[in-house]
């Protein structure tokens, strides 16, 4: 129920308080919040960044905190290295689908190893790095938030294509 509320009033905010078309609903409710960074991550991997920051400008319109977003971004890309180190492994794929934090949002492990195997290690290190510092950044810095989100998500498009 709180979670209904609290989309109903991102949408009534969205729309300056007049009518909520459905429209509205289908292009900018949510999924997830995971499910919405994890296609921010695929966007960034197929070249589209620009897409990527729109997607983030949904997500930040329909008032989703900064740092909730950064976190998720976290927990995809760390998917994708645990995908990426486990098919290296002795234990190959079996392991996968246990040890994906947000297998429960409808995301397959085909679809991991598909995005994951765009990158090289040194790339998703170079990605969880940049992660790292927009994190600090967040909770330490006086700059934008929002200016500081865009950054980043230029600095993964390219690390993503080094």
């Amino acid at each position: 129920q709180f979670l209904l509320k609290n989309e109903v009033e991102k949408l009534a905010a969205l729309a300056n308080y007049s009518t909520i078309t459905k429209e509205m609903v289908s292009r900018l409710g949510t999924v997830t919040l995971d499910a919405d960074t994890f296609d921010m991550v695929k966007l960034l991997t197929s070249g589209q960044a620009d897409k990527a920051q729109q997607k983030l400008k949904t997500l930040l319109a329909l008032q989703n905190e900064p740092i909730m977003i950064t976190g998720a971004l976290i927990s995809n890309y760390l998917d994708l290295y645990r995908v990426l180190l486990g098919r290296r492994s002795r234990r190959g794929s079996a392991m996968w689908p246990r040890t994906l934090a947000t297998r429960a949002i409808g995301i397959t492990a085909s679809i991991y190893r598909k995005t994951a195997l765009r990158f090289k290690r040194a790339q998703l290190e170079d990605c969880l790095h940049i992660l790292q510092r927009l994190d600090t950044d967040l909770k330490s810095s006086k700059l934008d938030a929002d200016l500081l989100m865009q950054k980043a998500l230029c600095e993964l498009a390219l690390a993503g294509r080094a």
